[in-house]
């Protein structure tokens, strides 16, 4: 019975804030505007833990598809968040995508958004705006998250 037959909705809301669970402090903070409109980020303070879930792509291609609601690019927003978490000095940072690392996962995460935006600025589309970020990534994995943030950002109109 792995898959159900019912589909099960969450009955709870989970709220932003710290909580004790099992003598564990938990802190859940909502960061909007990003990788997509909410994100959950899950912090463990007292064992320097940040699970950053989309937020950071490891030696991954990172999804930067969404606007905000004004219809601006993200990316401000995003690398805003980014560095108000780098001077944490987390010592384990678990990434959405890729290998779980630390802290010095952050200048090179707000890198990666920083060279998309310019990019994105100086008119880089389709083929070019891909073929560009991989020249200056070449190592990196999940080339679908390219294609993806090219299609929502200039195809995909929603209606």
């Amino acid at each position: 019975d792995v898959i159900p037959t019912n589909k099960v909705l969450p009955t709870e809301v989970v709220e932003e804030g710290s909580f004790d669970f099992d003598g564990v402090t938990i802190n859940l903070i909502k960061v909007y505007e990003t990788e997509c409109p909410v994100n959950m980020v899950v912090e463990l303070p007292d064992q320097k833990t940040l699970l950053l879930q989309d937020l950071i792509y490891h030696n991954c291609y990172g999804y930067f598809g969404e606007r905000t609601q004004a219809g601006d690019y993200c990316f401000d927003n995003w690398i805003a968040a980014l560095k108000s978490f780098e001077p944490k000095g987390y010592e384990h940072v678990l990434p959405g995508h890729g290998d779980p690392t630390d802290s010095s996962v952050f200048p090179i995460m707000i890198g990666y958004l920083a060279f998309a935006k310019q990019k994105i600025a100086e008119g880089l589309r389709g083929d070019d705006l891909r073929n560009s970020i991989i020249n200056e990534y070449p190592n990196y994995g999940l080339t679908m998250a390219l294609w993806m943030s090219d299609f929502m950002l200039f195809i995909y109109k929603p209606q």
